[in-house]
């Protein structure tokens, strides 16, 4: 049938699909569970022939789905069905033709529906929004210009609309695509054409989902971000200078000021030529609001800016900074990490400072930890052997714990103390936990002493041990006490007892048993 009648047997095929979603059977039991995986290997095999079929049966299914009232039910549909779309659109580009490109549209804005309909609270929201964006993600490796024509076409539209009708719903698909160096300058080039006459939320739009693609763009394509310092692209900087300016004169009051600022850090980390000449003690005076914008930067992240508001901005801004030059080596530019020199103090001033605990309120609890991560992370990275970093967790009562765990490296001195909320005892669990994990992943970040000797190396490592071994009995603490006993494991590995003191190895074991 396959051979004779390929259209019927593909339809076949994507009618039993359709027919095994949870949106037709409910819960699945392990025959109907079996036969969807089958019949998934089978459509992405179909795919590689027969892509046109599969996408338009699968398009149909998907306008059936998003007219299903459940969101349990659209929720489970869409992650059966991003499971297989990724393997179906992502084809040699060779192989799409016109009516491919064609049904790519028609599928594209089904995907978007449930990106949209993200309903806040709802247990299965997040998992609706997640299996959309990656299928959608999917989508624009292959098909990256049917996906640039609708954000297009709406920057187009939100030229001409009205203040009381500004729908930014498809600007916010930037900050889920692939985008590498070219379809990023791409982006770059539509935004400066369009950014002046766009209203002000499409404006803020643009400028936040702008920033996320940046990071979509260096994480998934690392190498080319390094490259354009090796080789810079004088299009790329043309494009971000001439955005950077823009932004820079939308950003008339304190709170445009906050929103632009994340951006223009990065727009200036696309310029290394700029920044260069910015660098030496006379420059074009065109960039003169450039070295504005830092001396604003560093004020305000002094707390002289005025501004809770730009303060943490600021914060923001700079830890974007700090990440960005990761990905450059020294050696490629200098100034970059020169800059970064110049205000990295006061940033970690500003982040890690127990007397005055970095908050941008109760709802930013989740956003300011990821920040922090974020600092400390670019930090080891940029110099692992700067300074340290404390975390001494100490006796804490709600958790009936009396060990010690030490991690003595990086950056300034962080200490947690005792707690007494419940709320600060979860915290205080899960940070135990991650440390503990850290421990059983590579257990030689804890047993680096440099620059110590034989006997502060010794109390060191038997702190460590103590500390994991008082952790084992404690069975009602979950998931830690099974990970300290896997940690305990892995640091009496031979190679790991030779690193507990390496001047005296042997001796160091058999005190510390």
């Amino acid at each position: 049938m396959a051979a004779q009648k390929p259209v019927e047997w593909v339809q076949a095929v994507i009618t039993r699909f359709d027919e095994q979603l949870p949106v037709k059977v409910g819960v699945q039991n392990t025959h109907t569970k079996i036969s969807t995986e089958h019949n998934k290997e089978c459509l992405i095999n179909i795919s590689r022939y027969k892509f046109s079929l599969v996408i338009s049966g699968l398009t149909n299914i998907l306008k059936n789905v998003n007219n299903m009232v459940t969101l349990w039910h659209m929720c489970w549909s869409l992650s059966l069905l991003s499971y297989k779309l990724p393997f179906s659109l992502q084809q040699p580009k060779d192989s799409m033709r016109l009516d491919e490109t064609m049904l790519v549209k028609q599928l594209l804005p089904e995907i978007c529906h449930f990106i949209h309909t993200y309903r806040e609270g709802n247990q299965y929201a997040a998992e609706l929004r997640n299996s959309a964006c990656g299928v959608l993600f999917s989508l624009s490796c292959s098909n990256f210009s049917a996906v640039f024509s609708r954000i297009s076409t709406r920057l187009q539209e939100l030229t001409v609309c009205s203040e009381d009708n500004v729908d930014v719903h498809d600007i916010e698909l930037i900050q889920y695509i692939n985008v590498d160096c070219c379809k990023f300058k791409r982006l770059l080039q539509e935004t400066v054409f369009k950014f002046k006459a766009l209203k002000k939320p499409a404006q803020l739009s643009v400028i936040y989902n702008l920033e996320k693609a940046f990071w979509n763009w260096v994480e998934n394509y690392a190498d080319e971000f390094t490259r354009l310092y090796q080789r810079p692209q004088a299009d790329m900087a043309e494009c971000a200078e001439k955005l950077f300016d823009l932004v820079d004169s939308f950003a008339e009051s304190t709170k445009r000021k906050a929103a632009v600022w994340p951006l223009q850090i990065i727009l200036l980390i696309l310029c290394p030529d700029i920044t260069q000449d910015m660098s030496r003690d006379t420059s074009d005076d065109s960039k003169d609001n450039k070295k504005l914008f830092l001396e604003n930067l560093r004020k305000a992240l002094t707390g002289h800016g005025g501004s809770k508001q730009l303060t943490e901005s600021a914060a923001i801004a700079c830890v974007k900074l700090c990440k960005a030059s990761t990905y450059i080596s020294w050696e490629d530019h200098s100034v970059i990490f020169l800059l970064v020199q110049s205000i990295v103090m006061d940033l970690k001033g500003l982040l890690f400072n127990p007397a005055k605990p970095f908050s941008r309120g109760a709802g930013s609890q989740s956003a300011d930890v990821d920040l922090m991560i974020d600092c400390f992370v670019s930090c080891f990275r940029i110099n692992p052997h700067n300074n340290q970093l404390d975390l001494n967790l100490c006796s804490h009562a709600p958790l009936r714990m009396t060990s010690s765990l030490t991690f003595k490296e990086k950056m300034s001195s962080l200490k947690f103390k005792e707690k007494t909320t419940d709320l600060d005892t979860r915290s205080h669990k899960y940070l135990l936990l991650a440390l503990v994990k850290l421990i059983h992943a590579d257990p030689k970040l804890m047993l680096h002493n440099p620059g110590k000797q034989g006997l502060e190396v010794h109390s060191s490592t038997a702190d460590l041990i103590t500390g994991l071994v008082q952790l084992v009995p404690f069975a009602n603490m979950g998931d830690i006490s099974q990970e300290a006993m896997e940690a305990l494991l892995v640091l009496h590995q031979p190679e790991g007892i030779e690193l507990w003191n390496p001047d005296a190895p042997m001796e160091t074991f058999w005190d510390i048993r």
